[in-house]
């Protein structure tokens, strides 16, 4: 954050009073705020770019996360807990849905477990979102063997009109194959998916 804004921040916590924008009047306003960072903030005082003042007034209580793969390493069980609470996420919004059981099986599990995730959480969360759409759960896409962790770069990229296929074809699969249900999700006339389900040879 460029430290003009810091000290914008700073007042609005300071006098808790806002002034819209074009605005001569203040609001008053009541509010809590809750601050993350990756960045060193003490590092950056002692480099004057980050205000002493506003860390003092944000950093009431700290919490100090760990990076996934870290955390994963020492505790899988952390690891299946964390998937279960996104994939439940992800299934809530899209299809109104819970999981009782992780739908992954124990060697998918294992793959995952030592994939080293650059990404962090969000990474994770494109994964798993990315099976639970195509309901494959194998995830041939990580290299669980690659140290720095990355994506097998032969299975990421894949035609765009191949990939529209496939995401229909397991909507309509996951639909239990009610054409109608399936045109009404994917916000597309009966006669566009039947053209599709035809073309990726599906009766």
């Amino acid at each position: 954050m460029p430290v003009h804004l810091q000290t914008k921040l700073l007042k609005v916590l300071q006098e808790k009073k806002i002034r819209r924008l074009g605005s001569s009047e203040s609001i008053s306003v009541d509010i809590r705020v809750i601050t993350a960072t990756n960045q060193d903030l003490e590092e950056m005082m002692k480099k004057k770019s980050f205000r002493e003042d506003l860390y003092y007034r944000i950093s009431t209580v700290e919490l100090k996360t760990i990076p996934l793969r870290t955390q994963i390493r020492s505790r899988n069980e952390d690891f299946e807990y964390i998937s279960k609470f996104i994939l439940n996420n992800i299934a809530t919004i899209r299809d109104k849905k819970r999981f009782i059981d992780l739908p992954i099986p124990k060697n998918s599990l294992n793959r995952l477990i030592n994939y080293s995730w650059p990404g962090n959480v969000r990474e994770l969360e494109n994964v798993l979102e990315r099976a639970y759409i195509f309901k494959d759960w194998n995830f041939s896409e990580i290299d669980s063997d690659q140290k720095t962790g990355s994506f097998n770069k032969k299975d990421e990229i894949i035609p765009l009109k191949e990939f529209e296929r496939k995401y229909i074809v397991n909507c309509y699969n996951s639909l239990e194959k009610n054409k109608t249900k399936t045109a009404e999700r994917l916000c597309i006339s009966l006669n566009t998916l039947k053209k599709h389900l035809k073309e990726a040879g599906v009766k």
